[in-house]
């Protein structure tokens, strides 16, 4: 859990007109808060790159991304400036930051809604994936006091007068554990490790049947011959 900065290179495209296009190239360094570094990609081209090169001066005007590539990531403190403050405080742009923060993709992207109505969406959006409250079902929503009856009977969320702190949830996240790849080493296996049963004798593992009928016969015999004082049986007579 920290901040860090990531840096961020590209190219981006410029409408010249009557289908022609050309490129420019950027170089962008963000700073945000996330629990771990990884999956912040989406994030920055689609909440903070076009913002950032559209307000570039005397820069080509942008059209859209052609290519782009973090290229690097450093930890740069432990803090994490958006706790403590209210969400229906937030600047359009710390908005941005908090949907980074806590991967809430339900919050809209810059530019598309006024501020106000952003906030709103920024407060439901928290309340849903960091609070985890539960509000999809009608009957869910009648147990919420922020969900209004409405004179034709619907529920209608309705926020207004709320405080909404950030608050920093240390047991949202659980890092998912790295997979662990193969190497050459687990398939190189030393002949020691791995013997040849090739030439092992399968012949001396079957039984012959008629050798150890032959044995249980003579023991029979010599049993017998021990429950008659050691004379031979009337049937032992009669086969000899």
């Amino acid at each position: 859990m920290a901040t860090y900065q990531y840096k961020v290179e590209g190219i981006y495209e410029t409408d010249k007109g009557s289908g022609n296009k050309d490129y420019t190239n950027f170089n962008y360094e963000i700073k945000l808060s996330r629990f771990y570094p990884e999956g912040a990609g989406s994030h920055i081209i689609s909440r903070f790159l076009p913002t950032w090169i559209k307000k570039q001066k005397n820069k080509p005007m942008f059209s859209g991304l052609r290519h782009w590539v973090i290229t690097e990531v450093n930890k740069i403190d432990d803090e994490f400036p958006l706790v403590g403050k209210e969400i229906s405080e937030l600047s359009e742009y710390e908005i941005q930051e908090l949907a980074c923060m806590y991967d809430i993709f339900e919050i809209p992207l810059p530019g598309t809604m006024p501020i106000a109505e952003l906030r709103k969406k920024a407060m439901l959006g928290y309340m849903k994936k960091v609070l985890k409250i539960p509000m999809k079902t009608p009957a869910e929503q009648e147990e919420l006091d922020f969900f209004k009856r409405q004179p034709d009977g619907s529920l209608e969320l309705d926020l207004s007068g709320y405080k909404l702190k950030v608050k920093l949830n240390k047991n949202f996240y659980t890092k998912k554990e790295e997979v662990k790849k193969k190497s050459i080493e687990d398939f190189d296996i030393d002949d020691d490790v791995q013997k040849d049963d090739t030439n092992h004798d399968k012949s001396a593992n079957i039984v012959d049947l008629r050798e150890e009928t032959v044995k249980k016969n003579e023991q029979n015999k010599v049993q017998n011959n021990a429950q008659n004082g050691g004379f031979p049986s009337a049937e032992q007579l009669t086969n000899s």
